[in-house]
């Protein structure tokens, strides 16, 4: 829920009046982000490749993908690809 927390706040700084169906999708992305992590464990993916395995737009991916290094589930390497915490 931290994650969620992170991404809701961003959404309120960019004037977007968070609803609770953007709750519901910003619950969604995050879920399915951490699914391509925890389906293959070890994996190393771009930002191009999490959009394409988990069906959502780049430009959704990325906020996703920095909260979840916030909170300690996911780093990012200096090539750029991200990997699920050990």
């Amino acid at each position: 829920m931290a994650v969620v927390r992170k991404l809701w706040r961003k959404q309120e700084r960019t004037m977007l009046a968070p609803t609770k169906s953007s709750s519901l999708q910003i619950i969604q992305g995050v879920e399915r982000v951490k699914g391509v992590f925890t389906d293959v464990p070890g994996t190393q993916l771009s930002i191009t490749e999490v959009a394409r395995l988990s069906g959502l737009e780049a430009e959704r991916c990325e906020p996703i993908l920095d909260a979840l290094v916030a909170v300690g589930f996911l780093t990012c390497g200096r090539n750029g690809r991200f990997r699920q915490v050990d």
